[in-house]
């Protein structure tokens, strides 16, 4: 019975504190593991997302510029037509709101 004792006591003294230390040691280092592995694949999924959102705001800055250039040259078209000084000012603007948006992201007009 001494014997059963002993080795329940070592059992609770020693031997589950150690192997619940090891167990716990092993967990924190898959976990470490684990938390490289998604920091890296956040990492390479935020590049991504960097260059898809640069990708498209390129597009959509080229779109607006040619969008801006057809309505510029449209109104000068009409301001020649009609000689109205209020056309001639509307189709001014328009070429300045396309020279302001070349200027803005640097492109050639």
């Amino acid at each position: 019975m001494v014997e059963f004792l002993e080795i329940i006591t070592f059992a609770c003294v020693v031997a589950f504190p150690v192997i619940a230390y090891l167990m716990a040691k092993k967990s924190a280092s898959v976990i470490m593991r684990d938390l490289v592995e998604v920091r890296d694949a956040t990492k390479a999924q935020l590049n991504l997302i960097e260059r898809i959102t640069g990708h498209t705001h390129a597009l959509v800055n080229g779109r607006m510029a040619a969008q801006l250039h057809l309505y510029a040259m449209a109104m000068q078209k009409i301001s020649r037509l009609t000689d109205d000084p209020e056309d001639v000012q509307i189709a001014k603007a328009a070429h300045r709101q396309w020279e302001l948006h070349v200027e803005r992201y640097n492109r050639d007009p």
